[in-house]
Order: structure tokens, then C-alpha cells, then sequence
């Protein structure tokens, strides 16, 4: 077992939730931290397969279910689903035991107040059915990287700060969230956003490392329940390998 692997080298079986930004528009990789965050979970030890609808990225495991220009109820609908699936039949893929949520820009970009208003009560909504429906898995809930627009960044701001009253809540019904600080570190500047919204190369990094930080204080706290197929589980993660085998920005693999 590897010492700094999540939750004692346990399988995870994730599901990627969200817009664009997860999804890697304007990234030249197609990979938003999907692939970087694979990537690092397999070098330090976990098997990891990626679930979802969606294919996109320039690595094999690429399923998600990221949807361009989506607000958090348009992702709601469209995960429907995934998110609602019937519980797995073994041997075979599992349901995801982590399920990442990065939701709302869209709602700030595309919309007005109304929607920088409305959007936790949105994302409680998502939450509450998304881990109605997969009460094994763990929820991360992401606080949103910024944005180089100051009008839609101070949404984003306002969003943020709305968040642990959300997740507080659907804790105390029970369900198993957590949020998790995924904009640490990422700046509003051409250093870390491609087109002032979307991750570059080197956001996406910070993005994968601030995901896998709060993977492993979960895990750490014994909050990752083993994927439901755990005899049959399929790791892909030495799919996301780059250059010489390691986990860098020297994308795509050689």
C-alpha cells in the first residue's frame, strides 16, 4: 500500500460532475484536472476508473458528465441519468463510490442577480438528489475557481461564501458531503485561466491537486466507502500517464 494513497488504497470509482471547466473547453488536452487528478491518484496508489456520459479528452478514461454552457439546473437534468442509475450488477462497473462537483459558473456568466441568487438553492437540489440516489458515494463539492470578469467574479465570491451553509445542511440529513477548497491557489490571471473563465494547463494541475488534498483528508476520515464491484473493478489509471510515465504538464502522453 502507498503511503499517500486515498483511504488505504481504496478503488474509486469517480464521477466528474459539472460545465465546461470540468468538461476542458480551451484546453488544449481536452482534459480539464480530469486526467492530472487520474493521474495522481494512480501514482500514489489508488486503482481509479472514471464514470459518466460524456466522452471527451486525449486519454481513454475520459468518461464524465461535464456539459458545455450548462447552469447547475441544466446539469441537474442532464445527469439525471448517471445520477439516478440502478445500483450495479457484479462483476461489472460500479456506480461511482466519489462523485466531484465543480457547478455554477455558468449561472454567473450567463446570467444576471437572479441566478447568482437563486444558484445554492440549485446546488442543494442537485446535492440532495445526486446522493439520494448514490447514498454510498462521497460528494466534494467544489469551491469555484475565479474568474478574470470582476462582475462575474464577485458572484462567484457571494456563491462561495453561500456554500458551507449548503453542505452543513445536507449534512445534517445525512448525506455525505464534504466541500473542498478546489480554487486554492488558482489566480484570475492568464497564469492559471486560458480565457479568463477555463483552466489552463497549469490551473488544471492546481485544480487536480487541491481535488486529490481533499480526497485524502476524506478518506482520512473514513468517509470513501469501497465502489460496489469491488471484485470486478477495472483500473484505468495508468491511462492518464504522460511523458516517461509521470504526472506533469508535458501533455499529451509520447
Amino acid at each position: 500500500m502507498h503511503a499517500s494513497s486515498v483511504a488505504g488504497a481504496m478503488p474509486l470509482r469517480i464521477l466528474a460532475l459539472g460545465d465546461s471547466i470540468t468538461w476542458g473547453y480551451n484546453d488544449p488536452r481536452n482534459a480539464s484536472y480530469r486526467r492530472d487528478l487520474e493521474c495522481l491518484l494512480h501514482t500514489h496508489g489508488n486503482a481509479v476508473s472514471m464514470a459518466g456520459s460524456i466522452a471527451h479528452g486525449d486519454w481513454p478514461d475520459n468518461a464524465s458528465d461535464a456539459f458545455v454552457y450548462h447552469t447547475i439546473a441544466q446539469i441537474r437534468a442532464a445527469a439525471t441519468p448517471e445520477l439516478a442509475a440502478a445500483a450495479s450488477q457484479c462483476p461489472g462497473p460500479s456506480r461511482p463510490n466519489v462523485i466531484l462537483v465543480h457547478a455554477g459558473t455558468v449561472d454567473f456568466v450567463l446570467g444576471g442577480p437572479t441566478n447568482a441568487t437563486a444558484a445554492p438553492g440549485h446546488l442543494y437540489t442537485l446535492l440532495d438528489g445526486a446522493a439520494a440516489h448514490n447514498p454510498r458515494a462521497l460528494l466534494v463539492v467544489a469551491r469555484l475557481i475565479p474568474n478574470a470578469n470582476a462582475t462575474v467574479n464577485a458572484r462567484i465570491t457571494r456563491f462561495n461564501a453561500a456554500l458551507p451553509a449548503v453542505v452543513a445542511k445536507l449534512r445534517r440529513s445525512s448525506r455525505n458531503v464534504v466541500l473542498a477548497d478546489i480554487a486554492r491557489g488558482v489566480t484570475a490571471t492568464a497564469k492559471h485561466l486560458s480565457d479568463g473563465t477555463h483552466p489552463n494547463a497549469e490551473g488544471s494541475a492546481l485544480m487536480a491537486e487541491n481535488w486529490r488534498a481533499a480526497l485524502l483528508d476524506a478518506g482520512g476520515r473514513g468517509l470513501i466507502a469501497p465502489p460496489e464491484c469491488r471484485a470486478g473493478f477495472e483500473d484505468r489509471g495508468a491511462t492518464a500517464l504522460g511523458k516517461g510515465g509521470r504526472c506533469d504538464l508535458s501533455w499529451p502522453a509520447a
